[in-house]
């Protein structure tokens, strides 16, 4: 997502002005230490710090040439949201996730995402059994792991079609 972020925002052109500004004031800092200006102490500790800004800088101007080749659309970017969404909701230690969500925001996840859900009792304690995703949900979800976007830490079985 930060990656995304960046190639909205793309600020490239202002990161490649800030280089230049960095590299202006590095060759300031060497003229005014030759010129006797700083001392060795103060030049080196001035460099330090444009040096790591200038490699932040470039490190950045980096991470906008990546995200520039990135192909995706508004869709992808809807799909991802969702797919963190669920698997927030159904990973065993972040439970709490759920029951801070308003009784119409659970409702509105069930109904996007899940077809039903299957419980049982054990130990005196509803456990969930099966939760049967929607087909629409189900085949998004298959057609990004296909394509290699997402890597699946649990099978899944479409019943009607005997996909896993």
């Amino acid at each position: 997502m930060p990656m995304i972020k960046t190639r909205l925002n793309n600020p490239k052109n202002e990161l490649e002005k800030e280089l230049y500004n960095q590299n202006q004031k590095f060759e300031r800092i060497k003229k005014a230490y030759i010129n006797g200006t700083f001392t060795l102490k103060e030049y080196e500790e001035e460099r330090t710090i444009v040096e790591s800004t200038i490699q932040d800088i470039e490190q950045k101007i980096k991470d906008c040439d990546t995200c520039e080749e990135l192909q995706f659309t508004p869709n992808d970017i809807l799909i991802k949201r969702d797919i963190d969404c669920i698997n927030r909701l159904i990973t065993d230690n972040k439970t709490t996730f759920w029951n801070d969500l308003s009784r119409e925001k659970q409702a509105e996840y069930l109904m996007n995402w899940i077809e039903n859900i299957e419980l049982k009792l054990l130990e005196n304690k509803i456990k969930i059994k099966k939760i049967n995703f929607r087909n629409s949900f189900f085949e998004d979800l298959c057609n990004l792991y296909s394509k290699g976007y997402l890597d699946l830490k649990r099978n899944a079985k479409d019943d009607k079609n005997n996909k896993n």
